[in-house]
């Protein structure tokens, strides 16, 4: 603790200050008013010993001035005086001195003094802390709960109550919807044994009039008189979610325009060759030539069908449903919109459908599959020079995960000719908004594709090489093979 002692006579100042200097308080010292007010600025410390009777300011009026000073206005201050009438002790208190002692001193009463205004100071500081914390908590945007041993709620913020209703007594699992109840049992239980107590988790929870996605962070605390065993924080995710589902509508959105021109042409040459197909026929109703040309039509009506349900299932807003994929033929299926999307660049498909080949199955949305192919294929056209190479290809590819098991799983890769990407691009491509085309880019496609991967349990990585180009990998799970042991 650091103590200021202020008198104007040297000898009262030694001998203060012998009776502290074995204490282990830090002693500052002077003596006149107006260097006590500039210290008590520059050294801010703990209390003040200050003398009365001084020449120039007196002590009354120096205690006045450092309570008008906001910064310094809290330190204690004890008045040393030979004054014992009540009238200067009345003024004392009430220019802000915190107590007064009456000379001479006595050595072991200052002693004992200072060590009720120590603990008095830190008792203050607790409380001014308890009392900033729990600002933060009613003006903060999430919910904070207080869980007792066995896991039952204590407490909450005013955002609790609003959110989730009365909780007083509850077992924090109930808050959770039935499908999420065991992820939240095992949270609590997994809190036991991290080394940190802390589990961070997303999960569905029910609040007073709906169900929200949320981030859930649970961590056990250090017993307090006052406090529960754990605190769990909630962050509702649903303007999140909201917004992220219209990124990615309008990422798909922004794919469909660049691809509408050549869509439009296909299906137009599509319903010319119809009307030439319809025609023959007429001319020769029942001829073979008859036959075949109906034949021809219905295949080119099929076709042009084909195309237009693809799009609108690619444009149409919904939950992701991931179901088995195989990745061969969902690109194979697809190759008519990517055709359209390269727009000029040559585009090369490494993709063979082999009768006796294992199918390459994941799990994942078939229109996010569309929508990752349609992201890699524009960036590839983008970046490559007219007439430039993009190459599309599927392969089986391990992969390590975190816990180092390997698992099986299958790649798409999409490979340009461009300029590649210097170190410092390639570092923030994953931005949201980030873009190197500012007069046609978002900056939201290679999120979404990672947003994608990560949905689905894969990985989007991107290699660049300047002069030579780009390659994206896009790798998801096989959905078929279990995950292989650390060799």
């Amino acid at each position: 603790m650091k103590v200021l002692i202020v008198d104007d006579n040297p000898a009262g100042l030694n001998v203060v200050t012998s009776m502290l200097r074995d204490e282990g308080y830090t002693l500052v010292t002077c003596t006149d008013g107006e260097t006590a007010i500039e210290l008590a600025r520059r050294e801010l410390p703990e209390v003040i010993l200050l003398d009365v009777m001084m020449p120039g300011l007196s002590g009354f009026e120096v205690c006045a001035r450092i309570r008008a000073v906001e910064e310094i206005r809290d330190i204690s201050i004890i008045m040393l005086t030979a004054l014992n009438d009540r009238a200067s002790r009345i003024q004392g208190f009430a220019d802000g001195a915190d107590d007064f002692m009456s000379k001479p001193l006595d050595s072991i009463e200052l002693r004992l003094r200072l060590r009720t205004l120590a603990r008095l100071n830190r008792f203050r500081e607790r409380l001014q802390i308890r009392s900033y914390y729990e600002d933060l908590a009613r003006l903060t945007p999430d919910v904070i709960l207080s869980l007792g041993a066995a896991g039952t709620i204590t407490g909450g913020n005013p955002k609790a109550i609003q959110l989730l209703g009365e909780l007083g007594g509850r077992w924090f699992a109930s808050l959770f919807t039935e499908e999420d109840r065991a992820h939240a049992r095992a949270a609590w239980e997994a809190t036991l044994t991290d080394a940190e107590g802390q589990v961070i988790f997303t999960a569905g929870m029910n609040g007073q009039d709906r169900a929200f996605p949320a981030e859930l962070t649970l961590r056990r605390i250090a017993r307090a008189t006052d406090a529960g065993d754990a605190i769990l924080i909630v962050r509702d995710l649903s303007d999140h979610t909201r917004l992220q589902a219209r990124l990615e509508r309008a990422n798909r959105l922004e794919s469909l325009a660049v691809a509408s021109g050549g869509v439009a042409h296909d299906f137009a040459n599509a319903l010319v060759a119809v009307r030439g197909a319809l025609q023959l026929a007429e001319a020769g109703p029942g001829s073979p030539t008859g036959q075949g040309a109906l034949r021809e039509a219905r295949e080119l009506l099929t076709e042009a069908t084909t195309l237009v349900r693809r799009i609108n299932q690619f444009a149409r807003p919904r939950a992701p449903l991931p179901q088995p994929v195989d990745l061969r033929r969902h690109v194979q299926e697809a190759w008519p919109l990517l055709l359209h999307l390269a727009d000029g660049a040559e585009l090369e498909l490494d993709v063979v459908l082999d009768p006796n080949q294992a199918p390459a199955i994941v799990h994942a949305d078939p229109t996010e599959i569309t929508q990752v192919l349609s992201n890699l294929v524009a960036n590839g056209r983008d970046a490559s020079p007219p007439g430039g190479r993009v190459r599309v290809r599927v392969f089986e590819h391990g992969m390590r995960t975190p816990d180092s098991a390997t698992a099986n799983g299958w790649c798409i890769e999409v490979a340009d000719s461009g300029a590649g990407m210097p170190p410092d691009v390639l570092a923030r491509v994953f931005e949201p908004y980030f873009t190197t085309k500012p007069a046609t880019g978002t900056g939201l496609g290679l999120p979404t594709v990672r947003e994608i991967a990560q949905r689905s349990g894969g990985s989007i990585t991107l290699d660049s090489t300047a002069g030579i180009g780009t390659t994206a990998r896009f790798w998801l799970p096989d959905a078929t093979s279990p995950v292989r042991g650390a060799s």
